[in-house]
């Protein structure tokens, strides 16, 4: 009986190293690039990933230099996005995968040699926060000599203009952004508000806001240079 008892626990120690050291994923909602929706596992074996269809079984086997990991962690909700690119194309999209034994596949991954990148898009926290920040309409930008006797616009476009800042991410059409600031907080800034703490106290434009009014062509170049001349005068 005893015998019986060793070998159920070496067994168990064999499955437990075993799934800690390839760990799968399932996808839900997976598209692969050419092809018609379908389920895969994704699995680290050896020094490659290997992609297996449950429609049909047939494996994919992907190895570093064909493949970028990129994941969207979601904040508040058990679920995560992971998204295998090869050569900036999507080749294939999974959506809905548990927490569970994601950073474990993310861990043996890199341990392979795969680059593994968080996604920079909005996650569903940040997309409901920056929504939040555009609901008045204001167009702070339409007309700049509107702050011609403002000193704190001045000085903050003046931050805007020699501060280093950088787009993480941008959603071109509704000009929301990802906007690391030179301090490496990053804000999320809409044309018509930010979550940075000078919008929130002040609620006039911070320089995030004017940095991305400058990147996304509604401030003119000309006529901020005739702004800052004017009021140096």
């Amino acid at each position: 009986m005893f015998f019986i008892f060793i070998l159920i626990f070496c067994f168990a120690i064999f499955m437990l190293i075993k799934t800690i050291s390839e760990p799968a994923l399932v996808g839900e909602d997976v598209y692969c690039q050419g092809d018609l929706p379908a389920s895969y596992v994704i699995t680290c074996k050896n020094d490659c990933i290997v992609l297996k269809s449950l429609v049909d079984n047939k494996e994919q086997i992907l190895f570093p230099d064909d493949l970028k990991i990129e994941y969207l962690k979601e904040a508040d909700f058990d679920e995560v996005e992971l998204i295998l690119k090869n050569e900036n194309r999507h080749l294939i999209r999974l959506h809905n995968l548990s927490r569970g034994n994601l950073d474990g596949f993310l861990y043996n991954a890199t341990q392979k040699g795969f680059v593994v990148e968080e996604s920079p898009k909005f996650s569903r926290k940040e997309l409901s926060e920056i929504e939040n920040l555009c609901l008045c309409d204001s167009d702070y930008f339409s007309d700049l000599d509107f702050y011609e006797d403002d000193f704190g616009f001045e000085k903050r476009l003046k931050r805007a203009n020699s501060e280093k800042m950088t787009i993480l991410y941008l959603d071109k059409l509704k000009n929301y952004a990802k906007i690391k600031s030179q301090s490496g907080k990053v804000y999320l800034t809409t044309l018509s508000g930010c979550n940075c703490p000078d919008f929130q106290t002040n609620f006039e434009p911070c320089k995030h806001m004017i940095f991305l009014a400058q990147q996304v062509g509604v401030i003119d170049k000309q006529k901020q240079e005739e702004f800052l001349n004017k009021n140096e005068q």
